[in-house]
């Protein structure tokens, strides 16, 4: 295995998956402001044929769709009521700084849990770079992704939702979720499936990297005994690899081995204000 800092950082992080002794804290930090389902239908009817691009790719690829009015106003209702339950620390309304909603929602289901959607909601904030909330909607209610809390919230999700990894859709949904989730503290991972995945600064550096765009594939996982074994191309910052990965049955990925692809690349990269994502130079 080559010993870049991707690798050695994302191998870490993977490990803190099987850990058995669970971070102290709260899981469901607040999220937004109170929003009534009436004003949800107005933000929809009031958005334009031709929406603006989101201000972040989302935290994983897949089939997003956006939220009709009326499932927009049932994800708030579900975002009230944790604000308004009891904390342990402190009311959970206090918890989280940005004072803004959600002007929209996006929503993927995750074929690797049973009754789980991963949404994602665009915070506009005055004077700031707007950014992208993301969080699971559940039957407990939701729990927001807190990047460099992201493994410990999966590892407590699926003390009570057990991934189901039985298909290889199943897999790769899985093993995108968890790669996209983690951060280390300098900028988290994503997997990469096509060549439009990356965003570049100018066209002449779209054609002098053509052949890291070719090199881009969709995520396979194949079935070796009791794990799935399977190849994905994933951004570090501005740098990119190929990785071979293993995934056990109960949801613990591990590094295999790796190839560095670029570094240091024209490509936009992840960015956080507070708890919102945002893509930049």
């Amino acid at each position: 295995m080559n010993h870049h800092k991707m690798p050695i950082v994302l191998a870490s992080v993977l490990s803190l998956l099987c850990l058995q002794a669970a971070m102290a804290g709260e899981l469901l930090p607040s999220i937004a402001e109170e929003r009534a389902g009436s004003e949800a239908s107005e933000v929809f009817a009031s958005t334009p044929e031709t929406t603006p691009p989101w201000p972040a790719r989302p935290l994983m690829e897949g089939n997003w769709q956006d939220l009709p009015p009326e499932e927009f106003a049932e994800v708030m209702q579900k975002i009230r009521h944790h604000r308004a339950a009891p904390s342990r620390y402190l009311i959970r309304r206090n918890e989280w700084s940005v004072p803004v909603e959600p002007s929209r929602l996006r929503r993927l289901p995750l074929a690797c849990y049973d009754n789980v959607a991963l949404i994602e909601g665009e915070l506009e904030i005055p004077g700031v770079q707007s950014g992208v909330l993301t969080f699971l909607s559940h039957d407990r209610g939701i729990t927001l992704l807190n990047g460099q809390r992201g493994v410990e919230q999966i590892r407590q999700l699926n003390k009570w939702n057990r991934p189901q990894l039985t298909t290889p859709e199943q897999a790769v949904t899985y093993l995108k979720f968890v790669i996209g989730t983690m951060d280390p503290g300098d900028g988290n991972f994503r997997v990469l499936e096509e060549a439009q995945s990356l965003d570049w600064k100018t066209d002449e550096d779209r054609a002098a990297h053509a052949h890291l765009e070719q090199a881009i594939r969709p995520v396979t996982m194949t079935k070796k005994e009791h794990d799935w074994i399977g190849e994905a191309i994933i951004q570090y910052k501005a740098d990119l690899y190929r990785a071979e990965l293993s995934l056990s049955l109960n949801g613990q990925p591990n590094m295999l081995d790796d190839q560095s692809l670029g570094s240091n690349l024209p490509i936009k990269v992840r960015r956080f204000f507070e708890w919102v994502r945002y893509d930049a130079w």
